[in-house]
């Protein structure tokens, strides 16, 4: 059976912090991306207890970060896993 059936994400904002939890994937991030707008309070977030990010989930994150030159965001609780993917790509997070 297809492992991606059984991804799941959720999120919530705390005060100044947007907290993820699960896996980001292309599956997964449709329920993330609809509500970027509503994150405009935060200047944090929150990926301790991200398991796994693929390609789109890593897109993601970046325009996440980045969508508001005056309001940038800064990604905490970056694990070994995503940081190699970000340098690898080197993106300015």
């Amino acid at each position: 059976m297809d492992k991606s059936y059984y991804a799941q994400l959720t999120f919530h904002v705390e005060q100044n912090r947007l907290v993820v939890v699960g896996q980001l994937t292309r599956e997964t991030l449709m329920s993330l991306y609809t509500e970027k707008k509503s994150f405009s309070g935060v200047n944090l977030i929150d990926v301790t207890s991200v398991t796994h990010v693929d390609s789109s989930g890593l897109a993601l994150l970046t325009q996440l970060c980045l969508m508001n030159k005056t309001d940038k965001k800064k990604l905490i609780g970056i694990n070994e896993k995503l940081q190699s993917l970000i340098q690898a790509y080197r993106l300015p997070l």
